[in-house]
């Protein structure tokens, strides 16, 4: 059973600084791209206004994964079985993400994998120093007060600092005000709830 009192689990130093700079460089140069724009099943605003890099790359899928599992056993204790291909979000002056989920509400299985599957766990990792930006604050929903929504800021201050949180979960990316905002992404999938 998911465990929502613990919204979030923090870990620094997952990756080292140059392995977070050679990430950034490499799916620059070879990531395939997604532009910006709405979701499908959402109205016509903006959703979100940041460049979205998709690559695969097993050993660093697998040491976050690792991380992932841990942060689970410590917090939620939901199954889990695999990490989807993982993504580079690049935030520029102007860019955001409005307040969406992670999760979906049916489960899919794009992979082929022998079952279908929902992303029950997601991770984003800071790939540059909070000094190099402002404003591009991950914020997560952590209730309601007075009809309107109370969230808790999730610091990630140094490249290699990781926040774990169930799919679940609303959360937003504030707008970047000054400079770029680089941080890997991923979800991670188990057997559906129910």
């Amino acid at each position: 059973m998911l465990n929502t009192l613990s919204l979030c689990h923090k870990r620094t130093n997952v990756l080292t600084e140059k392995q977070c700079t050679n990430i950034v460089n490499w799916v620059l140069r070879n990531g395939t791209r997604e532009k910006p724009g709405t979701f499908s099943n959402r109205d016509s605003k903006l959703d979100r206004n940041a460049n979205l890099y998709f690559f695969n790359n097993r050993e660093v899928s697998e040491k976050l994964l690792d991380h992932v599992q841990d942060a689970n056993k410590t917090n939620w204790n939901v199954k889990l079985n695999f990490c989807e291909p993982l993504q580079m979000s690049e935030y520029n002056p102007g860019d955001f993400y409005t307040w969406h989920k992670d999760s979906f509400s049916k489960p899919m299985n794009p992979w082929n994998r022998k079952e279908d599957s929902i992303r029950k766990m997601s991770f984003v990792v800071a790939l540059n120093d909070k000094s190099e930006y402002e404003g591009g604050e991950l914020q997560l929903v952590s209730g309601w007060q007075n009809e309107k929504v109370t969230y808790r800021e999730a610091q990630l201050y140094r490249p290699g600092d990781m926040i774990v949180f169930p799919s679940l979960t609303d959360h937003r990316v504030t707008k970047i005000t000054k400079g770029k905002r680089y941080t890997l992404v991923g979800w991670v999938h188990g057997p559906p709830f129910i």
